[in-house]
């Protein structure tokens, strides 16, 4: 509001200097003014500190007071802070020099006494009013930055992961402490440095395409998206990792923010498990075994392609319902499978069975399977359910046939004797 009282200190050892000073403001503008005055540079300080909760809008400061000068009473005036707490102009001899001193000290303006009018002096004050509330608003700013910084730097090194920020250029920005242990490099080497530093030399052109593509399509990429990628520290080893990407967009441009995983140990086990599986598939095929299992909760079989084949169903039947698969048991085995089911599936029962039994096929072959199947459940006492099953199925018709063909012999061996 333009007419807002503004409150002046007016600090000088003349008490006509002051009466003037009072008179060419209320003068010169017809917003209205309440006074303060002081005779000494000490006693200004005691008021200011005195009214910190109500401060004034603007001090006139002579430049030589008889116990403090302007040069020694402006970093009184900071009191241990980074701005003054009020705007001050201060009215000074003909050395302009002394002025310009003044301005690097803090002061938002001066004004030589002998050339003072009532324009200049309203000019003087309007002026550092502006430019201190511009220069507070700024060191806000600054401090709000610095405090911005410094989160997210904290953040940065709270990351359990390596986090590179790199420019729209490549170049590297901030790195926090993971990275350098993980890459083997100190910040100071990095920084400054291109982001492919960290690639392997034969992917680096490919990266710098990525890079500029994301740049030019800033869209955030969560860790395990996207293709395997490799990284390399600063002895040569290469490693394989996972990238998770962000853009951040700032008034100076955009950089990007990675947050970079070693999954070393993952791709190790990884390979482990797919060996294990590799082998087991491999003395499975050797064995004659096929495999299934049975999941309680959704009533499904779940059947690779041999168990399928064993079952007399066909390749496209390798998830069906239980019953699908009870539907190929011989009619004669069925009573006693039924019996068995139910027992290893009891919360008291063994929990599992083995029997050999027979199935028939559409095309009317009886097959002899041996089945050995394990149960699985979850919960205790009366609460204890099967929730899954693994079965082992084996075809075991050339075994009974050779047994029945024997018990046959025997028979015909029997009855002739007995003639």
């Amino acid at each position: 509001m333009t007419n807002s009282l503004r409150r002046i200190l007016i600090v000088d050892e003349d008490p006509v200097c002051r009466a003037n000073l009072r008179k060419m403001i209320l003068s010169g503008s017809n917003r209205p003014y309440e006074f303060y005055e002081a005779e000494l540079g000490k006693t200004a300080l005691e008021q200011v500190r005195e009214t910190s909760d109500t401060p004034f809008d603007c001090i006139l400061l002579d430049c030589q007071m008889p116990d403090l000068d302007a040069c020694t009473m402006l970093p009184a005036l900071y009191d241990g802070h980074e701005l003054l707490s009020y705007p001050i102009v201060v009215l000074t001899g003909s050395d302009r020099l002394v002025g310009k001193e003044l301005l690097r000290k803090g002061a938002q303006d001066f004004l030589q006494k002998d050339s003072m009018t009532v324009e200049n002096l309203i000019y003087a004050i309007d002026n550092a009013i502006d430019r201190f509330a511009m220069l507070t608003d700024r060191k806000k700013y600054e401090i709000a930055l610095k405090e911005s910084e410094e989160k997210f730097r904290s953040l940065l090194e709270s990351a359990p992961d390596a986090m590179v920020i790199v420019d729209q250029l490549g170049k590297i920005v901030l790195v926090n402490a993971e990275t350098q242990r993980l890459f083997g490099y100190k910040s100071i080497e990095l920084i400054g440095n291109r982001v492919e530093i960290l690639i392997p030399a034969s992917a680096r052109a490919h990266h710098v395409q990525l890079r500029e593509d994301f740049s030019a399509r800033p869209l955030a990429r969560k860790m395990g998206k996207g293709r395997q990628l490799t990284a390399v520290r600063k002895d040569g080893s290469v490693f394989p990792v996972e990238i998770a990407l962000s853009p951040i967009v700032l008034d100076s441009g955009l950089l990007i923010s990675s947050s970079i995983r070693d999954i070393s140990d993952r791709v190790l086990n990884e390979k482990a498990i797919h060996e294990s599986e590799s082998r087991l598939a491999i003395g499975v095929e050797i064995a004659g075994l096929a495999l299934a299992e049975v999941d309680y909760k959704t009533g499904l079989n779940h059947l690779s392609a041999d168990a399928a084949r064993l079952f007399g169903l066909a390749q496209n039947f390798l998830t069906v319902p239980r019953e699908t698969v009870h539907a190929t048991f011989h009619p004669d085995d069925q009573a006693e499978l039924a019996i068995r089911i139910a027992d290893s599936l009891s919360p008291e029962g063994p929990g599992w069975f083995a029997m050999d039994h027979r199935v028939i096929w559409p095309n009317e072959d009886v097959h002899w399977l041996r089945v050995r199947k394990q149960i699985y459940f979850e919960g205790e006492g009366s609460n204890r359910r099967p929730v899954r099953a693994m079965l082992a199925v084996f075809d075991v018709t050339a075994e009974k046939n050779v047994a029945l063909n024997l018990e046959d012999s025997e028979i015909r061996f029997r009855r002739l004797s007995a003639q």
